[in-house]
């Protein structure tokens, strides 16, 4: 399993325990948001690695996370084996496409996002390209307010991605 922004929900504890996964790497936004205590090897027992978004998403079966909330899109280009895909979309959003298009089959994505991710329609947005790289939308489900700590203010969805069939 791997969560995105571990510091924004801390969702893998749960998600392991619930899920009965073996592993987790939780990356978190700054090394400042990594205590030092999970900067030391990991010991067998402990069932969380620790590391940083800024060394990208690696392969796993299962993504959870909470996306930041930003608004700028910025390029990015997104390597795949049928060529290179050029987006223009918040850098949170594209940093979720990555980590989804990296899960082997079958994998399963639940991240709580904002509703930006479907706001923007331009052609070279995230959403726009989802099957695009072989992913499709799931689910979407309405957080209430409060229903999820600490992020869950009006407006955030809980999105459920896979891969096409």
């Amino acid at each position: 399993m791997l969560e995105l922004w571990s510091d924004l929900g801390e969702m893998l504890p749960r998600a392991l325990a619930t899920l009965g996964a073996e592993q987790g790497l939780a990356l978190r936004s700054a090394p400042q948001a990594i205590g030092p205590q999970q900067l030391e090897p990991v010991q067998s027992e402990s069932k969380i690695r620790y590391g940083l978004m800024a060394d990208g998403p690696v392969p796993a079966q299962v993504v959870v996370g909470v996306l930041p909330w930003r608004w700028a899109p910025q390029p990015a280009r997104v390597q795949t084996p049928d060529g290179d895909v050029d987006l223009v979309d918040d850098p949170a959003c594209v940093a979720l496409l990555r980590a989804c298009w990296l899960m082997p089959r079958p994998g399963v994505a639940g991240v709580v996002v904002g509703p930006g991710f479907f706001a923007r329609r331009g052609p070279d947005s995230v959403a726009a390209n989802l099957s695009r790289l072989g992913l499709r939308v799931i689910n979407v489900h309405t957080l209430d307010r409060g229903a999820f700590r600490p992020a869950a203010a009006r407006g955030r969805l809980l999105l459920v991605l896979g891969h096409n069939p």
